[in-house]
């Protein structure tokens, strides 16, 4: 995932860091595909034949899948999956042409922009049979949509083996670096939203488990949840740098605090915190952006189903935590496009009244002692950063 780390640093270097985030909503940085299809380009001579010869298509996973599923008759995505390639311009809707210049992309190899909800032919099944596709939407997008987010003050969270948050905001302009700006959704209209992305939270977990040689996830989370707390021992999980809100690629991840009384089940505890620091951080720097009060978190994705987790997660934010009782939010939210694009509802007001029943987490840590967590855990980053820095 990193390999194209040495273009995003020549980037930094010539001072462009600025000029694409204002673009494009996002930061410089190996997680975004501008700077990888750059390196297939200039590292893999049969893409670059392709390129040249206009026989290549470059997109996200989506416009595979349509491109798949209409039989080659439609090369397309929306907006929510555009503005996450470092190649749209999010003030204008389209493809900017500085940048495709400047990743060495040509425009004929990307795939049109299309509504979130447009239909766009059927889909061919066995049997001589097919179904209308009516809608595309980004993973993180469906499920900010799934939870039926609809209006500003919102915070949903999508816990995998990375984390993804995201909260509707009016326009694409950001100031705070840490936090990137993209395309929620078309549907009527544009609808801008505020993401932050972690690179490694549940991955970090099963990690510690391999390190600590604990065979199973839930007997070992669970040994080390049933601790009194947890050792002084904290988990900074930049195995890969660290994305939002820091964006440090050269970052790399430490165990610190350990003493002669640490137990492998205070590294597991440590590993578990960390998802739930990680995502304090990103909604701290949300709320910053926002400059508005961010009231509740809605809650999804595998990690999401820990008890322990989603408690911990409250007491640090200090918010109620609402978590979704519907296993996959991400097809729930596809399904509302696709609902909308085919006109089973009529508006995002309909779609607004289908909310998914949630599980209810209120904060009951006394501030000192989310303080206490809380400062421990940056000094824990300050550390992981500046050996970064020694590099």
């Amino acid at each position: 995932m990193r390999r194209s780390a040495e273009i995003c640093e020549a980037l930094r270097q010539k001072g462009l860091e600025e000029t694409i985030r204002a673009k494009t909503g996002l930061q410089v940085d190996p997680l975004f595909p501008s700077s990888k299809v750059q390196w297939l380009l200039e590292n893999r001579p049969e893409v670059r034949k392709l390129a040249e010869a206009g026989d290549l298509c470059l997109g996200t996973v989506d416009a595979w899948l349509v491109w798949n599923l209409t039989g080659g008759k439609r090369f397309v995505t929306d907006y929510s999956n555009a503005s996450r390639t470092q190649l749209f311009n999010l003030a204008k809707g389209a493809w900017d042409p500085e940048l495709l210049t400047l990743f060495g992309v040509p425009a004929s190899a990307l795939p049109e922009v299309v509504a979130s909800n447009e239909p766009l032919g059927d889909a061919a099944l066995a049997a001589g049979k097919s179904i209308p596709i009516c809608g595309i939407l980004g993973d993180s997008h469906a499920a900010l949509l799934g939870h039926g987010v609809l209006e500003r003050g919102k915070v949903k969270a999508t816990y995998g083996t990375g984390s993804s948050l995201m909260t509707l905001c009016d326009g694409p302009e950001g100031s705070e670096k840490g936090i990137s700006s993209t395309i929620a959704w078309k549907f009527d209209r544009i609808q801008y939203a505020y993401e932050g992305n972690i690179t490694v939270t549940g991955s970090g977990l099963s990690w510690a488990l391999t390190l600590t040689g604990f065979k199973d996830l839930e007997p070992a989370v669970k040994l080390a949840t049933e601790m009194e707390d947890n050792g002084n021992v904290y988990f900074v999980p930049a195995l890969a740098g660290l994305g939002a809100p820091h964006w440090d690629e050269k970052a790399r991840g430490a165990i610190v605090g350990l003493s002669f009384g640490s137990r492998k089940e205070h590294v597991v505890r440590a590993a578990l915190e960390a998802i739930a620091f990680q995502v304090k951080d990103v909604f701290d720097a949300m709320q910053k952006a926002a400059a508005a009060r961010l009231e509740t978190l809605l809650t999804d994705g595998g990690a999401s189903k820990n008890d322990w987790l989603m408690q911990f997660q409250a007491d640090l934010l200090n918010r109620q935590v609402l978590r979704s009782q519907t296993a996959e939010l991400s097809g729930l939210g596809a399904a509302f496009a696709a609902g909308l694009g085919c006109g089973f509802w009529p508006s995002t007001g309909e779609v607004a009244k289908v909310v998914a029943p949630h599980d209810a987490f209120h904060p009951v840590l006394e501030e000192s002692e989310r303080n206490r967590l809380v400062r421990r855990w940056h000094g824990a980053v300050a550390s992981v950063k500046a050996y970064g820095l020694a590099q």
